[in-house]
């Protein structure tokens, strides 16, 4: 969805089809994806900072430009009077996409306080361990339940691309079962991948609160 409507002169006739990231991505879906679970390195490296597996700020002088300033806000945040990746980069300076990795991230924080030989459980007030880490432990069910709302986004996305999937699963078909895994295995990026992640993701967290 974007901020144009069809009855605009210069964007109308292409209001339903252009997303934000168009000039990156192939389709919505794949956005949407990329944004839940980020991307892997077929089109751009994944290890060059502050980005790295999420998608770069999308001034590519092309209609997914337009769309981006608009669904992103992107303002004049340098006062230069131009609005370019620059005043993207003040606004979002990690790129955008991987909400999986953020709340794995969250998380690993506070268990990593946990670890910490000096740290002290302080269940009324932030964690604190020698000043340099603070989160609530109350924090953690929420942050656990929206990474496992996300991993279920991730692979709820990919069932949809195969509506007639659950049905061909139960009866057994090798095409199916084939189809549930992703063809490279250390991405595993597939239906079955995404599942186990999700899934046992979700049951460490329970353990651990």
């Amino acid at each position: 969805m974007i901020g144009f409507g069809t009855g605009s002169g210069e964007y109308g006739t292409l209001a339903p089809a252009v997303f934000a990231f168009q000039n990156q991505l192939d389709s919505l879906l794949e956005e949407e994806l990329v944004l839940l679970r980020g991307r892997d390195d077929g089109q751009a490296t994944v290890v060059g900072r502050p980005v790295y597996n999420r998608l770069f700020w999308n001034f590519t002088t092309n209609e997914g430009e337009a769309a981006y300033q608009v669904n992103y806000n992107i303002t004049d945040q340098d006062l230069n009077g131009i609005i370019d990746e620059a005043d993207a980069k003040v606004l979002f300076p990690q790129g955008h996409g991987d909400a999986w990795g953020h709340y794995l991230t969250a998380i690993t924080t506070t268990t990593s306080c946990w670890r910490h030989p000096f740290f002290t459980w302080n269940p009324g007030g932030p964690e604190a361990v020698d000043g340099r880490w603070r989160t609530g432990p109350g924090r953690l069910p929420r942050r656990a339940q929206v990474r496992q709302d996300r991993g279920r986004q991730g692979e709820g996305r990919r069932r949809g691309r195969r509506p007639d999937l659950p049905a061909q699963l139960r009866r057994g078909s090798r095409r199916a079962v084939a189809g549930v895994q992703d063809t490279e295995g250390e991405r595993a990026w597939g239906l079955s991948e995404w599942g186990r992640r999700a899934g046992q993701g979700a049951y460490f967290d329970w353990v651990v609160v």
